[in-house]
């Protein structure tokens, strides 16, 4: 993951919806991923220790254990690594993080509100490859007719249960 000018720090703590591992490098989170079933399951496929966080970091660890357990949590004051997008990813990225807790948006709102409409198939490109889940609530994000795919966690049912959490889903309407 890290280039030899990179040094990343592995965070990894418990959450409602599993265990969490948070990539920092230079005081910025690069990668989010979550639904690890134990801490012995994160760390397989060659992953490094943990490291223990730093006071800003602990903080943003809270933040993130709030809301994958329920509580409406502001998660913008975390820092985050935009390193590597293209300036559309950028654009369409930024757009998403923007989406309030509770509401979602489509492909094609969310296209058009990047400047980019038309650009729907692309939008839901980007947020397949969104490298920072929950942080980038890419979750909000709905095809016009469903609820669509989801890359983290365990996927659609992962994405289905965020919504639920946040209000933003009634139960079992299109699933």
């Amino acid at each position: 993951m890290a280039t030899s000018s990179e040094v990343f720090s592995l965070l990894a703590f418990p959450s409602d919806l599993g265990w969490v591992s948070m990539w920092v490098n230079a005081g910025e989170v690069a990668r989010l991923e979550f639904g690890f079933s134990s801490l012995s399951d994160l760390l397989q496929s060659g992953r490094q220790e943990p490291t223990k966080p730093g006071v800003i970091e602990s903080e943003w660890v809270g933040r993130i254990q709030g809301y994958l357990n329920g509580e409406n949590v502001d998660l913008s004051p975390i820092s985050l690594d935009w390193s590597g997008l293209s300036p559309f990813q950028m654009r369409v990225l930024k757009q998403c993080q923007q989406i309030p807790y509770g509401l979602t948006t489509t492909y094609g709102q969310l296209a058009k509100a990047a400047g980019s409409p038309g650009a729907a198939r692309a939008v839901g490109s980007a947020m397949a490859r969104n490298r920072i889940p929950l942080l980038v609530p890419c979750h909000r994000v709905l095809p016009a007719n469903g609820l669509g795919q989801y890359s983290a966690g365990s996927g659609v049912h992962t994405k289905k249960k965020l919504l639920q959490m946040e209000g933003a889903w009634e139960l079992d309407l299109f699933c």
